[in-house]
């Protein structure tokens, strides 16, 4: 904090956190299409309550497919298969064709689940998920197997068995075919885990390239790439054939995935309000000023402010780097603020320009401008006194 005193003005620069105010959603770039915790009354009808499902598309309904067995909300979790093992398959997919304008003009779209328990007597079992269907394809569901899976554009599920000397694996089937098999997923003890695909695209048009990277408890699996079997044909579904409830599921999301904002790109995984190198500066704070990175200290370019005599008037200049990308950024609030009694919280004006009683310039030097506000002490000190700060929020 630097305060000045010229003649009888009070000036003080406010640097504080709760300068910074955040708002929770997610990042900024993406957009939660459709979310299910399960998180409701126990139902064989997964649809009987809306509870636990969120999302710009609203609390979609799930259409279930199965063939001796079915799918339950059941503590809060989705389970598949309510009676003894028969070797039987269900799905479930959200009444929705996953083709929206979000995930167009982002460029990508992400599905993510977590699998919570499996156990099997059987041979070849997978849950997982299936995407790159039409809405008649993913109706005709009839297979047990995803290798008999050729209408599915891909299907990443999680294979748990280790009858017959097979091992644990991650495993994705493009059109039917494995074309990836991790074993590096672990064994089913090591559950829960969330299993995550994101999709680059640029469209959905039939032949058209898509790309993608499988996670699954924050580890990469694999990546690969598959072309639209169709046109618009994007319908998401989650599918186990591990019966007598030892297939468990929870925490299913489909989020449109835009491009990293500016700050993301700087400060990686380093939270906007958190502060990284210790200097009392939050790093979306500091990214706004034009730090070097979250670990630079960036105390030396914080605001600094000053009364000088402009033909026998007194102005306060209040000056600070901005960073143009992060005024560029509509993900941030930068403002400048001033005020003459501190004693009312909501006694903050923004500064504009009004040529007369503020006045505003900025000259650019590299990639940040230098930012001077100039406020007259005679029409915005009251009794005196005058505070300037800055203000950075995301909204």
């Amino acid at each position: 904090m630097r305060n000045g005193k010229h003649a009888s003005v009070w000036a003080g620069i406010l640097f504080a956190g709760t300068a910074v105010m955040l708002s929770a959603g997610p990042a900024p770039g993406q957009t939660v299409l459709f979310a299910d915790t399960f998180d409701r009354a126990d139902s064989e009808d997964l649809n009987a309550a809306t509870d636990g499902k969120s999302g710009t598309l609203g609390a979609l309904d799930w259409v279930e497919m199965s063939f001796q067995g079915t799918l339950e909300v059941l503590n809060n979790e989705l389970k598949g298969g309510d009676n003894a093992a028969r070797g039987g398959w269900v799905i479930a997919y959200p009444d929705h064709n996953f083709v929206d304008a979000a995930i167009s003009s982002g460029g990508g779209f992400r599905v993510s689940i977590d699998l919570v328990h499996y156990a099997t007597a059987g041979g070849v079992r997978h849950m997982g998920i299936a995407v790159g269907m039409s809405q008649a394809e993913v109706e005709g569901w009839s297979q047990n197997n995803p290798e008999n899976l050729d209408y599915v554009d891909l299907f990443v599920g999680y294979r748990g068995t280790t009858l017959g000397g097979r091992v644990p694996a991650i495993e994705a089937f493009e059109s039917g075919e494995l074309v990836i098999h991790n074993p590096d997923a672990g064994g089913p003890a090591t559950l829960p885990k969330t299993l995550v695909v994101d999709f680059s695209l640029s469209s959905f048009d039939e032949g058209s390239k898509v790309d993608y990277v499988i996670t699954f408890g924050g580890v990469e699996m694999g990546t690969g790439s598959f072309e639209w079997s169709g046109t618009n044909e994007n319908y998401i579904a989650v599918y186990s054939n591990l019966s007598n409830r030892q297939g468990r599921m929870d925490n299913f999301s489909v989020t449109a995935l835009g491009s990293a904002s500016p700050y993301d790109d700087w400060a990686g995984d380093a939270a906007f309000d958190e502060d990284t190198s210790g200097d009392g500066i939050a790093n979306g704070v500091a990214w706004v000023l034009g730090a070097q990175s979250p670990h630079h200290d960036a105390s030396a370019l914080l605001p600094t402010i000053d009364t000088v005599d402009d033909e026998g008037e007194e102005v306060l200049v209040f000056t600070f780097p901005r960073l143009r990308a992060a005024e560029d950024d509509s993900n941030t609030e930068i403002e400048v603020e001033y005020s003459s009694d501190l004693s009312d919280p909501g006694g903050w004006d923004i500064a504009v320009h009004d040529g007369d009683d503020i006045i505003i310039s900025q000259q650019a030097e590299g990639d940040v401008d230098i930012v001077t506000v100039r406020f007259k002490t005679s029409t915005l000190a009251a009794d005196g006194r005058l505070f300037v700060r800055l203000r950075v929020a995301r909204p």
